[in-house]
């Protein structure tokens, strides 16, 4: 059987050797493209990188979907480009092609072991994991983590297993599994400790705090945020400044100034539109109308309450749901209060 390329005649052995190497050059380019922007992502302009990549997402989806059809795929090359993406495509929340392509690169690796190695990247199985947890897939991705987990039994302290476990103790929190989330918290805090790894255990802290507030441990709500600040401040990354914003106007609200929550509140979505990050900024604005319910200001509730329920249904995530019902409710009681 032959293929015709350009007029040039091709047995089929060498025509699919071209067609490898062709995705494997391809691939290289996209890399060289990708990770200089993706490295920018939490620092300096991060809406012009998210612009820029945004620019490429025609040319990442062609690439991803083309390299899947391929007898012999680039596999670590895909690998490492998807785990550079995956920042920016949970920013866009592009979860379902995101847990689609780690799929794909899980299933060739299954299959081609004798090519790929014996053992598959865990940031592609977190890939899948963080992916079902962020679709509301929680027990299917807890399969996963308790999965990766079980591969760390033997080296308890490794750097790896910190990320494992505070994934992990996401989808426990929000299942509203408290306490276990608390252990695989604290299990992250104490290996990102011994490794210092001050982003990963700011990360930590944060959750913590959140965590905190569920178990009625007020005083260690601001403990755990007065650590995350220390370690924050310091660093060159705008996502993790406007998280602990965020993380503090929450809890300010809940436990100390109203008033000073507002400001904070104010300040943490500036942050998120400037970042661009439209399911972060969706999640604040939720909060800071919640806020604002609460201390009567109905009519600029609605408002920031509105537009994020609009960001969660353009990414399709199944956190609209809960919204779209406060928003109908807040919209009920708002035309009541005005009828009275």
């Amino acid at each position: 059987m032959e293929t015709t390329l350009d007029s040039i005649l091709l047995d089929d052995d060498l025509g699919g050797q071209l067609e490898r190497r062709r995705f494997i050059t391809l691939t290289q380019q996209m890399l060289e493209q990708i990770v200089p922007l993706a490295k920018q992502m939490e620092r300096s302009d991060s809406s012009q990188m998210l612009a820029l990549l945004d620019d490429q997402l025609p040319n990442i989806r062609g690439l991803f979907n083309a390299a899947v059809r391929l007898p012999q795929l680039p596999f670590h090359s895909l690998c490492d480009l998807l785990k550079q993406l995956n920042k920016y495509l949970n920013m866009r929340g592009l979860y379902r092609e995101q847990v689609e392509w780690a799929q794909n690169l899980l299933s060739y690796f299954l299959e081609h072991e004798e090519e790929t190695g014996e053992q598959i990247d865990l940031v592609i199985l977190n890939t899948i994991a963080s992916g079902f947890n962020a679709l509301g897939k929680e027990e299917s991705a807890l399969d996963i983590y308790n999965f990766a987990m079980d591969l760390f039994a033997d080296e308890p302290w490794n750097p790896a297993l910190a990320v494992i476990s505070f994934n992990a103790a996401l989808v426990h929190y929000s299942l509203g599994n408290f306490d276990k989330a608390l252990k695989l918290c604290q299990q992250a805090i104490a290996i990102d400790e011994m490794h210092g790894n001050s982003q990963n255990l700011a990360r930590s802290l944060l959750l913590l705090s959140d965590l905190m507030h569920e178990l009625g441990q007020v005083k260690d709500i601001f403990l755990a945020l007065s650590r995350a600040l220390d370690l924050i401040e310091p660093l060159d990354n705008r996502y993790l400044h406007a998280q602990l914003t965020s993380k503090m106007a929450l809890q300010i609200a809940r436990y100390h100034d109203q008033e000073r929550a507002i400001g904070l509140f104010k300040e943490a979505i500036a942050m998120w539109r400037d970042i661009g990050d439209e399911q972060q900024l969706a999640n604040t604005l939720f909060f800071y109308a919640t806020l604002l319910q609460t201390t009567g200001s109905k009519t600029e509730a609605l408002i920031h309450a509105e537009e994020s329920l609009r960001l969660l249904e353009c990414l399709n995530l199944p956190d609209a749901q809960q919204v779209r019902e406060d928003v109908e409710r807040w919209r009920s009681d708002f035309f009541d209060y005005r009828s009275n």
